[in-house]
């Protein structure tokens, strides 16, 4: 995928209904285009908190969990769901707990799904709870 910056996460919690469903019609894995080239990835996982190689917690509850460019997060559509982009970290407005983040990829990157992980360029996601 092209360098940028994209949401790592649930992609429940940023997308309305319309675009998770099409995102949702892919197949597990596979690349998919938006009309305007935007390239996203989701994955099938089940529902639970999952952290990567920096320690970061992902909070899944949709079982989407993807990357997608970060232009794609609606603040409205966050502010209809208590939640709030803050540094970088999707996190509840009223405690604070992060469920997805930001994340700056300097390089063109590479996603791989194994069986136990899911690794979107050098940020790694355990899969096992």
């Amino acid at each position: 995928m092209k360098k940028g910056e994209y949401f790592i996460g649930d992609l429940a919690w940023i997308l309305q209904y319309e675009n998770l469903e099409f995102v949702g019609s892919f197949e597990d894995g596979e690349i998919g285009k938006f009309d305007d080239g935007s390239e996203f990835v989701k994955f099938e996982v089940a529902v639970g908190d999952y952290a990567d190689n920096t320690g970061f917690l992902y909070s899944v509850k949709s079982e989407v969990f993807g990357i997608i460019p970060a232009k794609f997060i609606d603040k409205e559509y966050l502010s209809q769901q208590m939640l709030t982009l803050k540094n970088g970290v999707i996190c509840n407005k009223f405690s604070g707990y992060a469920n997805a983040k930001v994340h700056e990829f300097k390089d063109d990157f590479q996603i791989e799904r194994g069986e136990n992980f899911i690794k979107f360029g050098e940020i790694v996601v355990n899969l096992t709870k």
